[in-house]
């Protein structure tokens, strides 16, 4: 499991360094409220991604390795796939027609996001469905260095402003899917559609949608309150350092689910639940491993990792708020990678469905009544209570559907080896700039790995297989 699991973290670091990179540059050629556009557009498409076409990369991922034809797979998966870009041309024109103040072309290219994004997504879906980290990790890269190059050459060259990479984002992602389409073409056709698999497909994944779809309210409501109560210009700095602070432990718990939940899946399908549990135990910890120390280490460092990467603008605000992002996204990564897996493995999606709805819910009523307020720091507020609120309850009603396996002795020694590293470098947290950063994260990747060697955790275990 290390090794996958390193070889995923090649996958998505090289485009994780690259969008931090690229975040780096927006906010120092972008005026926050162009960054503000970039955002409110990018959420949005991102959305309506979620909300047509997540059922089918989440379908896929499920029923992978128990569907006996590939073909059969990928023909009924291609078929509901074009249904969906009829629905969501409908879904477009729909928008246009209830508030036509909003550009045509703006709506167009909106909708052509939509398209580049669930088509990569399914293309990365398929890579790691064979687990095959190589080929996930250059469609990963080849996506971030196309988007990112053109995107900035649009900024510098062209008066688009906050649409130019959105602009630059849509062609890369569609280049990929592109050139994946050509070298799977002998697998792909739309000749075969079995309604059984698909019905089957529907009625696991359809709750999952509406679970993403809840999600991007949960993690993108806040920015269009923010616009709509203040300005664009308070979206967009507010959304440069909550993608800074989420992305950055996200991608941890990305790269290991990456790894660990074909695994858990292909052991549950062929071996049985004693099995799968071996896996998930050693996927619990493998997250709290890297999790933990990445979240107290952001948490610590955050006035010069904002300072440092975003611009001035920009940096200020992140400073303050964005350990309480990072902490959210702690919570949010063990939910999403470890608990929620209870109703993924006993397939009553739905109980997930009423967490997220009644998180949502939850999410929206506090920044209602804390973002008038508070501004910046009171969303970033309600996103931690929230974010909290839901894995509570994922790990409480995830044990009456399929009961996940605890592990307390090597989560010990991880706290053990955090608490040992932040007290180191906490005293270093007030000198800024890029030199400073290095040796602040130097300095705790050493503490912390020596704290992890003396306590003697069993890392040769959490890489065996199964």
């Amino acid at each position: 499991m290390i090794r996958e699991t390193l070889l995923y973290g090649l996958a998505r670091g090289g485009p994780a360094i690259l969008n931090i990179a690229a975040i780096s540059l927006y906010t120092r050629w972008l005026e926050p409220d162009e960054y503000g556009v970039y955002a409110l557009v990018l959420s949005g498409a991102a959305f309506f991604n979620v909300v047509l076409f997540y059922w089918l990369r989440a379908g896929l991922a499920r029923f992978y390795h128990a569907t006996e034809e590939e073909s059969d797979l990928f023909s009924t998966l291609g078929r509901a796939f074009v249904g969906m870009m009829g629905i969501s041309v409908g879904a477009a024109l729909t928008i246009y027609a209830v508030d036509a103040s909003l550009p045509l072309a703006t709506i167009g290219l909106g909708l052509t996001m939509v398209w580049a994004f669930a088509g990569f997504e399914l293309a990365l879906e398929v890579a790691r469905s064979r687990l095959n980290p190589a080929a996930y990790g250059w469609l990963n890269l080849g996506k971030s260095g196309l988007a990112i190059g053109l995107s900035l050459s649009l900024i510098y060259f062209t008066d688009l402003g906050g649409l130019a990479p959105i602009v630059g984002t849509t062609i890369g992602m569609m280049s990929i899917v592109a050139l994946g389409m050509f070298t799977e073409r002998s697998r792909l056709t739309l000749k075969t559609w079995k309604p059984e698999l698909a019905r089957d497909i529907f009625t696991y994944a359809a709750p999952l949608a509406g679970i993403a779809a809840l999600g991007f309210v949960l993690s993108s409501a806040d920015r269009f309150m923010l616009a709509h109560f203040f300005t664009t210009g308070h979206a967009g700095r507010y959304s440069a350092g909550y993608d800074l602070a989420y992305f950055a432990i996200n991608a941890i718990f990305t790269i290991v689910n990456l790894s660990a939940y074909p695994r858990v899946v292909k052991a549950l399908d062929t071996k049985g639940e004693a099995a799968a549990r071996v896996e998930l135990v050693r996927n619990l910890e493998f997250l709290l491993l890297l999790g933990v120390p990445a979240t107290a280490g952001l948490m610590v460092c955050s006035p010069n990792l904002a300072g440092t990467i975003l611009g001035a603008e920009f940096a200020k605000d992140a400073a303050h708020f964005m350990p309480l992002v990072a902490l959210g996204a702690f919570f949010a990564g063990i939910k999403s990678t470890y608990t929620d897996l209870s109703f993924h493995l006993g397939k009553k999606t739905w109980v997930q469905l009423f967490i997220t709805a009644n998180t949502a819910a939850i999410n929206l009523v506090l920044n209602l009544l804390l973002l008038p307020a508070y501004g910046i720091m009171g969303a970033a507020f309600a996103t931690l209570v929230s974010l909290l609120l839901a894995l509570l309850q994922s790990a409480w009603f995830g044990r009456k559907v399929f009961r996940l396996p605890l592990t307390f002795k090597t989560p010990a020694k991880v706290l053990v080896a955090t608490a040992c590293m932040s007290a180191a470098i906490w005293p270093l947290r007030t000198f800024e700039g890029p030199v400073w950063l290095g040796l602040q994260i130097g300095a705790g990747v050493l503490i912390y790995g020596l704290f992890i060697l003396a306590q003697r955790v069993p890392l040769k275990e959490l890489g065996a297989k199964t």
